[in-house]
């Protein structure tokens, strides 16, 4: 099973600091497209070597008691996030902006969401990123 190269979700890619994520959430900017919610901030520098992203997924546990719900959910934004997260590096590289992002996604519906409304809600909340 091949997946092309600039669809891979590589571990560099994940945001898994918690110094940084706290960060993200305390000075970080936010994005909201029901059942989704996108709080992001700026890196100033962006190396070679670095992704033009790194990206964290979380959902409440006060809504998802269950560790199954919560982990599908994730598994969903994780996947919907790869499939699209080529646009949002093209629009980037296309802007020439010369900083890294910082993306939080977390799901705030309060019920099992299908594929596609996550998917819907995710291709949303990028094209309203690319605009700011």
């Amino acid at each position: 099973f091949y997946i092309p190269a600039n669809e891979r979700f590589y571990l560099k890619e994940k945001l898994k600091s918690p110094q940084q994520i706290s960060k993200v959430f305390s000075s970080g900017l936010s994005l909201k497209q029901y059942p989704l919610l996108l709080f992001y901030s700026q890196e100033n520098f962006l190396n070679q070597s670095d992704f033009i992203a790194q990206t964290a997924f979380t959902v409440s546990k006060k809504n998802f008691k269950r560790a199954v719900d919560r982990n599908a959910i994730k598994r969903k934004l994780r996947e919907s996030y790869r499939l699209q997260k080529s646009r949002l590096y093209q629009l980037h590289v296309e802007a020439k902006k010369q900083y890294q992002l910082k993306l939080v996604f977390v799901y705030i519906g309060d019920k099992m969401p299908t594929y596609q409304q996550v998917n819907d809600a995710m291709r949303k909340l990028i094209d309203k990123l690319a605009e700011q």
